[in-house]
């Protein structure tokens, strides 16, 4: 399958961490998959699209400006697992910025930049919501809680 492999995984990736993606080339990744992995992508998925995910036909061809940034620095970022049950994307990098949507326990997003303040190590993320793309702030490690997220394995480095 080579290129057109390539191009269905990045998109099953970019589903899941939350980006902008082309729906066939997810489903074509999926329909690859072992059937209890798939399985598990599936539920995960919608599960996503319960929560505000927009990741229907077309979602992927929608041009924005916040989409075309958030692609452009994808490019440099970091991809980082949520190891909490539920972790808040927030507006700014503090505890008490309004809280804009949340990630779940083993969601995979890519994270931007770091930034460190008083209340600890932030992450800025870009996700897809069902309003369209958001910018947000994700703390890392609470300071009771232990570590929200954890950094994974680079795509470049799974897709070969």
């Amino acid at each position: 399958r080579g290129g057109a492999g390539r191009v269905a995984a990045a998109a099953l990736l970019q589903a899941l961490v939350g980006a902008p993606f082309e729906a066939r080339h997810c489903q074509d990744a999926l329909s690859q998959l072992p059937g209890e992995l798939r399985e598990r992508l599936e539920a995960r998925l919608a599960m996503r699209r319960g929560g505000g995910i927009a990741t229907g036909p077309g979602v992927g061809s929608q041009a924005t400006a916040v989409g075309a940034a958030a692609a452009a620095a994808a490019k440099d970022s970091q991809l980082y697992e949520v190891l909490y049950d539920a972790v808040w994307i927030r507006r700014s990098p503090s505890t008490q910025a309004e809280a804009v949507t949340k990630r779940l326990k083993g969601d995979v997003l890519s994270v931007l930049e770091l930034e460190e303040t008083s209340s600890g190590v932030w992450g800025r993320v870009h996700v897809a919501t069902a309003e369209g793309q958001c910018e947000g702030w994700m703390l890392l490690r609470h300071p009771d809680l232990g570590e929200l997220l954890r950094p994974v394995v680079q795509a470049e480095t799974v897709l070969g």
